[in-house]
C-alpha cells in the first residue's frame, strides 16, 4: 500500500478506485448479459429441435398408417398431441394436419404433383373420397424467447 503524503493524493486514490470499480462492474454486467443471451439462444434451439421432432413424428405416424383410405376422414384439420415431446412450459406439442384434396388449387409447395385421384386430369375439386396420393400439410406453432414461430412440412402420402 502506498503512503499518502497529502490529502490530494488520497483524493486521486479514491478517484482511481471509483473508476476501477466502475469498469469492473460494467465488465461483469456485460459478461452476465452475454451469458444470458447465449442461454436463451440455446433454449430456443432445443425448442426448435423439439418442434421439428414433433412434426416428423406425426409425418411418420401418417406414413405408416395401416388404413390409408381413412386418413382424410380420421385426421383432416385435427390437432395431434405429441405427448413424448414437451413444448414450452412442459406442455405437449400439437401438430395440425390439413390435407389438400383440390387438384385445381393445389399449392406449389408440394412440388410437381398434378393428379391426386389417378384420373390423369387436374380437374377434381374434391378428391377426399378417391385419392391415390394425399397431399398433407403439417404445421406446428411454438413459443421462443423472441416470439412465436411456425414450422410447416409439406408431404405427399401414398398407399404404397
Amino acid at each position: 500500500m502506498r503512503e499518502m503524503n497529502s490529502p490530494r493524493q488520497a483524493g486521486y486514490l479514491l478517484a482511481e478506485m471509483i473508476v476501477t470499480v466502475t469498469v469492473l462492474t460494467v465488465g461483469i454486467l456485460g459478461f452476465l448479459s452475454a451469458f444470458q443471451g447465449n442461454f436463451r439462444a440455446a433454449m430456443d434451439t432445443v425448442t426448435e429441435d423439439r418442434a421439428q421432432a414433433a412434426v416428423e413424428n406425426v409425418a411418420s405416424m401418417l406414413k405408416n398408417s395401416t388404413n390409408f383410405a381413412a386418413l382424410y376422414t380420421t385426421y383432416q384439420d385435427h390437432q395431434i398431441l405429441v405427448t413424448e415431446i414437451d413444448g414450452y412450459g412442459g406442455n405437449p406439442m400439437q401438430v395440425s394436419v390439413h390435407f389438400d384434396v383440390n387438384e385445381t388449387t393445389l399449392p406449389s409447395d408440394y412440388g410437381p404433383v398434378v393428379d391426386i385421384n389417378g384420373d390423369k386430369l387436374k380437374t377434381t375439386t374434391n378428391a377426399s373420397t378417391n385419392y391415390v396420393l394425399l397431399p398433407a400439410r403439417l404445421q406446428i406453432t411454438y413459443s421462443t424467447s423472441h416470439g412465436t414461430e411456425t414450422k410447416t412440412m409439406y408431404l405427399i402420402l401414398s398407399s404404397k
